[in-house]
């Protein structure tokens, strides 16, 4: 500033008698200011984060500059905003780097919790929002999935001499039902020896979940046709291997269940039981697939690529109202010429048509694809007039 303007300026306060304050009160002041500008500054950055903090952020200077500048129209107090200034721009670029390796830190251990359970899509959509997951527990709306392989543990009696080799003939079994999970969004619960428990819309939605799950179950069977292939190919199988699947819908709690010392990203409830069972039954039906009542309720369009047919009605252990059960049948790898004679077969029982059932019947009998265990069924059936439920007492 020129020489000659501070002596009209300070002429101008002389003659005006206002004067400009700068004593210790205000120097007190702008540490004062300083430290208070700081603490916001980090509380903003910390609790806001994204878009919203940088908004508080200069927000809060433009506030507290023109505070400076109303003060010194005001009053005459010569306020030093830059020091204010200085000091919570440190606090916020410092608080805002301190919240951003904490998220990242945070999606890291996401990542690394959860790449075994779920797909790379779903691990990076759970990573980019830690706040769908909610580990102490919850209630949802779930399709839970139970697969075992038939006749493994006979077929594991020939490797009692060479257990490494069972183990990656299980880790080449599992794989390939595992990634047919996992492509559609699954979540991988556990393995329980040759035997895989998954379960979809948790930790993440999955939109059409138990239309999903039943498409999942469909690829895994025709991705077990493939391996059985290549293993009987290269010699280390003779007899193609076969799986049962049973599949779930209902609330159940989900979270970290296990104890203080170990546990896992897990759920339970009737929904998950019922859903153990049901893969019991796919051989006791003769049916590569079977699905519960509610998951049959809740498809919004019937899976692709196969069929739906009516197994039977029965009482869950420990539980009084009946279910109906459904077996799925793809059309690739398995014949489905039966299914809509079958379907008939199982409305004529329905309505104790015992004549009509018996013509149905003489047409199955013919049918060389029809499975065995079904047509006994029937045969029984018919020829003791038994439409009622059956209890399930054993898993």
């Amino acid at each position: 500033v020129p020489g000659p303007a501070l002596h009209v300026a300070a002429l101008k306060q002389i003659f005006a008698e206002e004067y400009v304050i700068r004593n210790s009160f205000v120097e007190g002041a702008e540490w004062f200011g300083a430290l208070v500008l700081s603490i916001i500054c980090v509380v903003v950055a910390l609790k806001f984060g994204g878009v919203v903090s940088p908004i508080f952020f200069i927000a809060l200077m433009g506030s507290f500059i023109g505070s400076g500048f109303w003060w010194f129209s005001k009053a005459g107090y010569l306020f030093d905003w830059s020091l204010g200034a200085m000091f919570g721009l440190t606090a916020f670029v410092s608080s805002t780097a301190v919240s951003l390796l904490r998220t990242e830190s945070e999606r890291g251990q996401i990542r690394k919790a959860f790449s075994t359970y779920l797909s790379p899509d779903l691990v990076a959509e759970l990573s980019k929002d830690p706040d769908k997951l909610k580990l102490g527990g919850e209630r949802r709306d779930i399709t839970v999935l139970f697969a075992d392989i038939r006749g493994f543990t006979t077929m594991s009696e020939g490797y009692k001499d060479k257990p490494e080799e069972l183990t990656v003939l299980l880790n080449d079994l599992l794989t390939p039902l595992t990634h047919e999970i996992m492509d559609q969004k699954g979540t991988i619960d556990k393995y329980m020896g040759d035997a895989i428990m998954a379960f979809w819309n948790a930790p993440v939605d999955v939109p059409n979940h138990p239309r999903i799950a039943c498409e999942a179950a469909i690829k895994m069977m025709i991705a077990l046709e493939v391996l059985n292939r290549d293993l009987i190919g290269s010699g280390r199988i003779t007899e193609p291997l076969k799986i049962g699947i049973g599949l779930n819908t209902g609330e159940v709690t989900v979270g970290n269940l296990g104890s203080e010392q170990r546990f896992d990203y897990s759920c339970l409830g009737d929904a998950i039981n019922l859903g153990s069972r049901l893969e019991g039954l796919s051989k006791a039906y003769g049916v590569p697939i079977v699905i519960g009542e509610s998951t049959y309720d809740v498809l919004d369009q019937p899976p692709a690529d196969a069929e739906l047919v009516l197994l039977d009605h029965v009482i869950v252990k420990g539980k009084s109202i009946p279910v109906a059960i459904y077996g799925i049948i793809p059309h690739q790898h398995f014949s489905t010429d039966w299914c809509a004679d079958h379907n008939e077969l199982m409305a004529f029982v329905e309505r104790d048509a015992w004549e009509d059932v018996e013509i149905v019947l003489n047409r199955l009998r013919k049918s060389e694809s029809y499975p065995g265990e079904l047509l006994d069924q029937a045969v029984y059936r018919a020829e003791n007039k038994i439409s009622e439920v059956r209890q399930m007492t054993t898993k």
